[in-house]
């Protein structure tokens, strides 16, 4: 949905169904504001993005604000396997996944002379805590026994190398108060993620895309924990008792680089190839429970490697097929609470250690 309310106000929206084929079950953390529309479940209608773009400034350093539910999810550089354009602004390695904020973005291109520089700012909030059935009847944490809302503040700069088709982006997110998705929510530390990500399209027209990503999670527990399975668990940590867990940082990193090759064949309809490989560390954590991929592969501690088939049908439709090969070498991928395990410890066997998914996609858009 789009609508062009001024020269300078524009209105981009966007609903999601997501569900499993023939189920009505819904996904257990579906509810989950990141996730709503972003992963499999009922037939549910989601919305999932909401946003007006409006340009405050013109001029030398035009300054321009995106405010509502944000085009945060299917980033850079998942447009390559999507077969589409673009579809958000920030690495997908860091985060994925829906997101209601304020994002203000000033254009440097004139000031500095480097190609399509901007200067991003955001803030939103990750949780926000209005329940007040477990906790204090508060609306935003500030009461007796409540918790704290999470609080996501970040800053972007991207640029272009004077190559046709290029970007980079650096950036760094910090996500205060994360809150334990347990029985008993708890606020359990904070979470900064700096970033860098290089994108190349039709790099020197060779018909080659090629991209690199690399990220490195500091996660800083409290020494709080949420219980599950009667157990306490704390920010990345563990604990024998409530609310003793360490607080010492957790630092992770990951990396994502791929590929795809468009082939000129007017009989095929320039079919595209395409290869990923990314690895995450022990303490790896990034925000993309939201990804659209039913692996979640971006968030996997250990390693995975995808390997894709592109054949357009016509202007409008395609087919992919693919396989995913994971490797996971540590437990709780993609989680926030609990110390990753290596899968290999002594007794240790309850959890997937290998995942192998081949999928067929037919795709369409008009």
């Amino acid at each position: 949905m789009s609508s062009d309310i001024t020269d300078d106000m524009k209105f981009t929206g966007r609903l999601a169904m997501y569900k499993n084929w023939a189920d009505s079950s819904v996904y257990p953390y579906s509810s989950m504001d990141p996730m709503q529309g972003r992963r499999p479940s009922d037939s549910s209608l989601f919305v999932d993005r909401a946003y007006v773009d409006w340009t405050v400034l013109k001029g030398e350093v035009p300054l321009a604000l995106t405010i509502g539910r944000q085009p945060s999810s299917d980033g850079p550089s998942h447009q390559f396997k999507d077969n589409t354009v673009r579809k958000s602004t920030y690495s997908a390695l860091s985060f994925d996944g829906g997101a209601d904020g304020v994002v203000a973005t000033l254009g440097l291109q004139k000031l500095t002379g480097i190609p399509e520089a901007a200067l991003r700012f955001g803030y939103g909030k990750g949780y926000q805590d209005t329940t007040g059935s477990v906790q204090a009847p508060t609306y935003i944490g500030s009461g007796a026994g409540s918790i704290e809302d999470a609080t996501v503040m970040g800053a972007f700069f991207d640029f272009g190398l004077g190559i046709p088709g290029s970007l980079v982006q650096v950036s760094m997110v910090k996500a205060t108060d994360m809150v334990s998705n347990t029985p008993v929510n708890a606020n359990i530390g904070d979470v900064t993620l700096y970033t860098a990500m290089m994108e190349f399209t039709n790099l020197a027209d060779t018909n080659l895309d090629l991209f690199a990503h690399y990220a490195v999670s500091v996660a800083s527990p409290n020494g709080m924990t949420g219980l599950y399975n009667g157990m306490n668990f704390g920010l990345l940590t563990n604990a024998a008792t409530a609310n003793t867990a360490s607080t010492d940082d957790k630092t992770g990193h990951a990396y994502w680089l791929g590929g795809r090759y468009t082939f000129n064949s007017d009989i095929l309809n320039n079919p595209r190839i395409g290869l990923e490989y990314n690895h995450g560390s022990q303490n790896w954590f990034g925000f993309t429970q939201g990804s659209n991929d039913v692996t979640n592969k971006l968030a996997t501690r250990g390693d995975a490697i995808e390997a894709y088939y592109i054949q357009p049908i016509n202007r409008y439709a395609h087919l992919r097929v693919g396989a995913q090969m994971i490797d996971y070498d540590y437990s709780g991928s993609g989680m926030q609470i609990g110390a990753p395990t290596a899968l290999t410890s002594p007794g240790y066997g309850s959890e997937l250690d290998k995942l192998k998914n081949y999928y067929l996609l037919f795709n369409v858009s008009y």
